[in-house]
């Protein structure tokens, strides 16, 4: 006849003496992957190849507002949002002062704004007079080694890409549909990509476009 196993009552108690040890090791480990899996939804479809880039420190940027701020820094905020301009981009200089009305709104919401000049002859005195032209009030860089355009995957200005703390692209494209092509305005825009993708995050909802693409000016060559 086949032996049966039996547990006896001194062997309950020691596994119910074990499960009460790892019980706040459960609860820790079921909280951590709550919160993974929230980020995650956040930033669902992001079709960047590589998403380790945004990770890496940008070490070459040079600070043209005070205090000094990295895009890829963690600080708590829900996410970095970098407008990609040029000075003497057309398209780049009309968005201006949508830009600003996108920070001033969503400043709130806990993200952080950088305007980065992608270009590798910036001089530092030429940004600071554009951002006062255009009246920009947020923190401003230049990318000179183009650390910041290589880490997004950004290839025109103006465009933007919006980085989460730990480093994933949660979207990058236009700012709006208001450009259909070069040369070719809409008097209002359709879509407002960007918002809708900062809406998205405010609210814990996946991205719904989180790649589009932007009209502008190439960013010059990347070395």
């Amino acid at each position: 006849m086949k032996k049966t196993s039996r547990i006896t009552p001194e062997d309950r108690h020691e596994i119910d003496q074990e499960t009460m040890k790892k019980g706040p090791l459960v609860i820790k480990l079921t909280v951590c992957a709550a919160l993974c899996l929230f980020l995650l939804i956040q930033c669902a479809g992001s079709k960047v190849e590589d998403k380790k880039k945004g990770v890496v420190p940008a070490t070459s940027l040079i600070f043209v507002t005070e205090p000094p701020r990295s895009p890829l820094a963690d600080r708590k905020q829900k996410a970095s949002v970098m407008f990609f301009v040029l000075d003497d981009c057309p398209i780049s200089n009309f968005y201006a002062p949508e830009m600003s009305r996108i920070e001033s709104e969503y400043g709130k919401e806990g993200f952080d704004f950088f305007f980065v000049y992608a270009d590798n002859e910036m001089g530092l005195d030429a940004a600071k007079k554009h951002l006062a032209d255009y009246s920009i009030g947020f923190a401003a860089v230049i990318d000179h080694e183009y650390e910041l355009v290589k880490a997004t995957g950004v290839t025109k200005t103006p465009e933007v890409a919006v980085v989460a703390p730990g480093g994933q692209v949660c979207y990058r494209g236009r700012i709006d549909d208001i450009y259909s092509d070069l040369g070719q305005r809409r008097f209002q825009p359709g879509k407002r990509d960007l918002r809708l993708a900062l809406d998205a995050i405010v609210s814990g909802q996946p991205v719904p476009d989180p790649e589009t693409e932007a009209v502008g000016c190439f960013i010059p060559e990347v070395p």
